[in-house]
This record gives structure tokens, C-alpha cells and sequence, in this order.
């Protein structure tokens, strides 16, 4: 299972215990900063209307129901955001797929038979080269 997946899947139960109905897409980033954890979330956002409260409120009700998931060392409620720090035995389920499925692993049919065009990157003898054509040469490369 991915990561990600684990903590949307996490997030959903904990919505259920609280009575408050999941949003379609339950938004799980990493944070900006490695010391705000693993995985955070702006769900309470979403749900703060429905919930008749404000965000940070929301969050923190919701950071209640998760702590003591055997998934996250840690979770805190900043701001509205929820910030998770995972327990190094929610990574070792995701090296044991790695290893597992080896090269197959991560591997996806998703575009698969669906044309896609790939613009090179050409250098313009009136502009630089920027650090945009060097990302887009290595997207289109591996696309």
C-alpha cells in the first residue's frame, strides 16, 4: 500500500468514528519542512463548513482520533493542517513491497495505448537556456 494511501485510508476511519462524511478526495502532501512530519493534510479545511467549526478545531478533533493508530508515531493538529509522523513499521510494509515485487514495482498502465507529445527542448539564440527547459527535457525524457 502506499503511504499516502495508508494516511487517506486513516484519515476516512477516523471521519467515520466522528460522524462527519469523508470529502471525494481526501488531500494527503508532504510537508514543506521535514520537521512538520511524514505527511500532512488540509482536510479539516474541507470539512470545517460541514462541521459547523473552525479548521484548527476540526483538526485537532481529528488528530484525537488518529493518535494511537498503530500507523503514525505522531499526530498534530497546526493551524488547521494535520501534520503525521509515521512509525518506521509503516515504512517496513512498503520496503517488504519493494522487495517483493521488485522491478514491478510502482509500475503503471495509466496512459498506456493513449498518444502523447513530446516537445523538445531547443536552445533560442535570443534567450538562455533557463532551469523550465532543463526540467522539461527530463520530464520528456522520461514520458
Amino acid at each position: 500500500m502506499r503511504l499516502e494511501a495508508l494516511v487517506q485510508e486513516s484519515i476516512r476511519t477516523a471521519l467515520d468514528r466522528l460522524g462527519l462524511a469523508p470529502p471525494a478526495e481526501i488531500p494527503v502532501d508532504r510537508p514543506p519542512r521535514p520537521e512538520l512530519g511524514d505527511f500532512t493534510s488540509r482536510v479539516a479545511f474541507l470539512l470545517a463548513k460541514e462541521a459547523g467549526s473552525p479548521p484548527q478545531e476540526v483538526a485537532q478533533r481529528l488528530a484525537q482520533a488518529l493518535r494511537g493508530s498503530p500507523a503514525f508515531r505522531e499526530v498534530h493538529a497546526v493551524q488547521g493542517f494535520l501534520n503525521f509522523f509515521l512509525r518506521p513499521e509503516s515504512l517496513h510494509g512498503v520496503l517488504r513491497a519493494i522487495l517483493a515485487e521488485g522491478m514491478a514495482y510502482g509500475k503503471s498502465t495509466e496512459g498506456q495505448g493513449r498518444l502523447l507529445q513530446v516537445e523538445f527542448v531547443s536552445s533560442n539564440p535570443t534567450g538562455p537556456l533557463t532551469i523550465g527547459h532543463g526540467r522539461q527535457a527530463a520530464l520528456g525524457d522520461v514520458l
